[in-house]
C-alpha cells in the first residue's frame, strides 16, 4: 500500500508543479499582450466556447435513490361557509337596539325596553 501512496503523492507532485508552470508561462504572457490583442482573444474564446456549447452533450445533476420519496400528507378540506337564504329574515338585538334585515331592508330600533327607560328618563327630566 505504501507504494501505491507514494506513487499517488509522486503523480500529483508532478501534475500540481507542471500545472503551476503553465500557469505563471501563460500570465507572463497574457500581462505582456495589447488591449487590442486582449478583445481579439475575448471575442475567440466567446466563440470557442459557443461552439463547444453546441458540440457537448448537455450536464444534467440527476439523483439517484432507491428510497422512494415520503407520500404527501392530504390537505384537509377547507370548510365552506354556511350560504344564508336570501329569503330568511334576520334579527339581531345588542345594545338596547333591535336591527331587522327582511326583504324590505334594514331597521334599526330601541328595543321596547329600552324605549319605556328613555321615555321615564326623559319625563324625570323634564319634570
Amino acid at each position: 500500500m505504501s507504494d501505491l501512496s507514494t506513487t499517488a503523492a509522486s503523480t500529483w507532485k508532478t501534475v500540481s508543479t507542471t500545472s503551476v508552470r503553465w500557469f505563471h508561462t501563460y500570465a507572463n504572457w497574457l500581462v505582456g499582450i495589447t488591449w487590442k490583442r486582449f478583445a481579439v482573444l475575448a471575442v475567440l474564446l466567446l466563440i470557442v466556447s459557443g461552439i463547444l456549447g453546441n458540440i457537448l452533450p448537455p450536464t444534467t445533476v440527476t439523483e439517484w435513490s432507491d428510497v422512494p420519496p415520503p407520500p404527501k400528507s392530504p390537505k384537509p378540506a377547507a370548510k365552506k361557509p354556511a350560504k344564508a337564504d336570501p329569503g330568511a329574515d334576520k334579527t339581531i338585538t345588542a345594545g338596547g337596539y333591535t336591527i331587522s334585515i327582511d326583504k324590505d331592508g334594514v331597521r334599526i330600533a330601541p328595543t321596547a325596553a329600552s324605549a319605556a327607560s328613555a321615555a321615564s328618563a326623559s319625563g324625570a327630566a323634564s319634570g
